[in-house]
């Protein structure tokens, strides 16, 4: 996968150095003081994306809120093998509905599924040969350890891509994030379930670990 993609490794971080990078003590102190843990996107100051890559206008005026869910291979419907892209035709104007993160099986009885998620908004505007995606997201993953660990996902790319099988091959002509490593690799892959329906799959490998995020597309033009 193209060096551009890598950053989005940060999500290998999220289990092994919490609040992108904070100490575990750290890590906790969000949390509201009766306790119960705030909203994503008020869990601290938003780191601010830099500037350098615009993907240009996004398809819609107002993108939606993503509903998200955060998982752990061998619970509940999560399957026991991560998720990956199988093909097919990309091309579309893509606003993202929901998010899924999938940790391994080593999470179990370490992170709380229930009180992780994920907030924010995204698209992705996808031609023939060229693309730009513009994402806007925040990780959170509650630990039985340290607490909440907040991490931003905020990137924007654009460039020319080759889709070969269900995986992305991007070549950037500009990219830009926050709140991002690039420690280890990433890949992103594709799959078009329906003529307005799509999913994004972030593969990331850091130093704790594969976990994906797979990202619900509807196709809005």
């Amino acid at each position: 996968m193209q060096s551009a993609w890598r950053a989005v490794v940060l999500l290998g971080g999220l289990l092994a150095c919490g609040n992108s990078g904070g100490s575990p003590a750290d890590a906790g102190n969000d949390l509201a003081q009766d306790g119960a843990p705030q909203d994503v996107r008020d869990a601290g100051a938003p780191e601010a994306p830099p500037v350098g890559c615009d993907p240009g206008m996004p398809p819609v005026a107002t993108l939606p809120e993503v509903t998200s869910r955060v998982v752990i291979l061998g619970e509940g419907d999560a399957g026991t093998s991560f998720p990956t892209g199988s093909g097919g035709d990309p091309v579309g104007q893509w606003v993202f509905e929901a998010a899924t993160l999938y940790l391994p099986a080593g999470a179990r009885g370490q992170v709380l599924t229930a009180m992780s998620r994920v907030a924010g908004t995204g698209f992705a505007v996808i031609e023939d040969e060229r693309l730009r995606v513009g994402v806007d997201l925040r990780a959170r993953v509650e630990t039985v350890m340290v607490g909440p660990v907040n991490t931003p996902i905020q990137f924007q790319v654009r460039g020319r891509y080759t889709l070969r099988g269900g995986r992305f091959d991007v070549v950037p002509e500009c990219f830009a994030g926050a709140g991002m490593t690039t420690m280890g690799s990433a890949e992103v892959g594709f799959s078009r379930d329906a003529p307005d329906r799509g999913r994004l799959f972030i593969d990331a490998r850091g130093v704790a670990g594969r976990v994906v995020v797979e990202i619900q597309l509807r196709r809005v033009m």
